[in-house]
Formats: structure tokens, sequence, C-alpha cells
């Protein structure tokens, strides 16, 4: 699982911003930021999926769904690499 400062990272490193991810999926620049920074009350699925797809990164490596996935340096890395290529 990757902790907000991973996430936005990722996001500086691609030039992504979240206004872009927003439209994209349909949503408000704030649901993609109140997602990002885990504000419990606006954690939708529909906005973590907008975010991965838009990273190309797993859904669960990113969001934690599976407890024993870990967002370290090597797995950013990886994923960074799958992306590029």
């Amino acid at each position: 699982m990757c902790n907000k400062k991973d996430i936005k990272k990722l996001l500086i490193d691609k030039e992504i911003a979240g206004s872009q991810i927003a439209k994209r999926i349909g949503v408000t620049r704030g649901a993609v930021w109140n997602t990002i920074n885990r504000v419990p009350k606006f954690n939708s699925k529909r906005v973590r999926k907008g975010i991965a797809d838009c990273l190309a990164m797993p859904y669960d490596l990113l969001w934690g769904v599976n407890p024993a996935s870990n967002c370290t340096d090597d797995s950013l890395a990886d994923c960074g690499r799958r992306v590029n290529d």
C-alpha cells in the first residue's frame, strides 16, 4: 500500500495533475484530493481505481487491498519501468 506522499510523488514524477484525473473519471478535483489524502468520508473505490489507472499501477499495490502488498522504492521503480516500456 502506498501512503499519500508516495502517491503524490508518483503524480509529480508522471506529471499528472489531480484535475486531469478528475476530468478523466468525471469527479471533482476535491474528490481526487480527498481520496489521495485518505479522507475517510471520501473513500470512493471508483476514484481510487481512476487514480490507479492514470498512474498505470495495480489497484492493490497502490491502495493496499492485498495486505501483503507494500509500496516500496523497488515496487515504485518496477511500476515506473512497466509504464515506460
